[in-house]
């Protein structure tokens, strides 16, 4: 809702009646489908990502091995493993518009590629019985040029869709919220939210702090999509880059990149 070119507050549905919520502050955490972004018609600006990802689960038993995950390559294409208590989450990773010739080939070749890919999983293929056993994740990657409008401020994913490298989408939701609450709660009139809508200085403020931890990890997510994932999906034969190797194979580096994925380029804390 809006009055004065200010947002102040939300419509909603409940059980087929219609509500009002009257509010200082509208925060928008609706995903990388947020409703609320077109709504406000704000504008992003896109990375092109050169795959796309379908999830499916299957079996895992004891003597699989692979404790922390990993990844394997082959025909161009490339299955993510991530140990789940009884069973493997895997991202079935193909160039970029190529699901639909996935879905027309069957599932059996889709079983069979997954087998071709990580041998180790052949044997239990089968438990994708249907392509409704596989969920498609459109891989994508923006950033909006703003990220409020006066009584409106979008975090997470509707400010800012995450490329699925390194599982990272969540983290920066969470940063993203833990600033909002610092500098709203901290650093404007005290309480901010409880003197009245919070002034668009603030809101400003909470975008500039985020703004440059998260353009930094996607360009590691994109630079990760450039020598990783595009040179697996070409199908000329793989192998991870000697910097990359060297990384993985030297103590003390190898948990950076783990380090900079979980913990984001700088860590956010909660100010109490």
């Amino acid at each position: 809702m809006e009055a004065q070119g200010r947002v102040v507050g939300v419509r909603y549905r409940q059980d087929g009646e219609e509500h009002r919520l009257d509010t200082g502050l509208v925060v928008a955490a609706d995903g990388r489908f947020s409703r609320v972004r077109k709504l406000a018609g704000l504008e992003a600006r896109e990375r092109a990502a050169p795959m796309d990802v379908c999830w499916f689960r299957l079996p895992r038993e004891a003597g699989d091995g692979y404790e922390a995950g990993g990844f394997f390559v082959g025909s161009g294409r490339m299955l993510i493993c991530i140990p789940r208590v009884g069973e493997w989450q895997i991202g079935y990773v193909f160039p970029k518009g190529d699901f639909h010739q996935v879905r027309e080939a069957g599932i059996g070749p889709f079983r069979a590629e997954i087998a071709a890919t990580a041998h180790w999983l052949a044997d239990r293929a089968a438990a994708i019985q249907t392509f409704d056993d596989v969920h498609l994740l459109n891989v994508k990657a923006d950033c909006l040029d703003t990220w409020h409008r006066p009584g409106l401020l979008l975090i997470g994913d509707a400010a800012h869709v995450m490329s699925p490298v390194g599982g990272v989408g969540i983290n920066a939701a969470i940063s993203d919220a833990v600033e909002a609450a610092n500098v709203l709660a901290y650093e404007g009139p005290a309480p901010a939210l409880g003197a009245g809508p919070p002034p668009d200085s603030l809101l400003a403020r909470i975008q500039k702090r985020r703004t440059r931890p998260t353009r930094i990890i996607q360009a590691v997510q994109s630079r990760v999509q450039q020598v990783l994932v595009e040179r697996a999906l070409a199908g000329d034969g793989f192998e991870i880059p000697a910097p990359v190797r060297l990384v993985l194979r030297t103590p003390g580096l190898r948990q950076l990149p783990i380090r900079v994925f979980a913990l984001g380029v700088s860590r956010t804390r909660l100010a109490l």
